[in-house]
């Protein structure tokens, strides 16, 4: 890990103001998430859509400190970082305009693979619908798709479960840090998971769920 480099890369979206999509203007400007840190005022006044509001937090912003806390805890607890222009970053989400900057993640998966498959669904499921659920992954594994759902109760779990019972790759999608597993009562199915895919998130450690998080 160049915890240098990965550093200046955490905490470019940490400043107030810079989300995925002003991130990626920066990027594309400067050329690194480092370049942004030292960056002049009147190159970044020259970005479209950044105004000087956005500039003065840029400037200003300490947050290479936090971006440092958050680098020694991934280390710590084996989590791995992603940043949006690295070689082996998920290529699909490239396509999109708001593709998170850092991804987060606990376990192996090959970003790339070329078939994945999102099962998501009612919290509240029938056991009509888990059943479902169990016989429409059986009915994929022979294309050996990676799967990605949320680890929710219902349809979600559903999913994930009978993943690992037909032994394909999955990937589940939390809306808060890796520094803890929501809801809880999945603790031991996420282990699961990490073990054969991967645990992923953009939020840093400490972030808890909250509604506006879940896509």
């Amino acid at each position: 890990m160049n915890e240098n480099k990965k550093k200046y890369q955490i905490a470019l979206s940490l400043i107030e103001g810079v989300g995925d999509i002003i991130g990626k203007k920066l990027l594309a400007f400067t050329g690194s998430a480092k370049a942004v840190f030292f960056a002049k005022r009147n190159e970044l006044e020259k970005i479209e859509g950044i105004g000087k509001v956005l500039v003065k937090a840029i400037l200003s912003a300490d947050v290479l400190a936090r971006a440092n806390q958050e680098l020694k805890w991934l280390e710590k607890e084996g989590v791995n970082h992603l940043f949006y222009s690295d070689k082996h970053s998920p290529n699909r989400l490239k396509q999109c305009q708001d593709a998170p900057l850092n991804l987060f993640y606990k376990g192996n998966i090959d970003w790339n693979k070329d078939k994945f498959i999102s099962i998501v669904g009612t919290r509240k499921a029938s056991s009509f619908g888990k059943q479902f659920t169990s016989e429409l992954v059986k009915e994929l594994a022979p294309y050996n798709p990676v799967i990605v759902s949320g680890l929710a109760h219902g349809i979600d779990v559903a999913a994930h479960k009978a993943v690992l019972e037909y032994g394909l790759e999955i990937i589940a999608v939390f809306a808060h840090g890796l520094g803890k597993i929501y809801p809880s009562a999945h603790a031991a199915i996420a282990k699961s998971i990490a073990e054969n895919g991967c645990l992923l998130t953009d939020y840093l450690s400490g972030t808890v769920a909250l509604p506006q998080h879940f896509v």
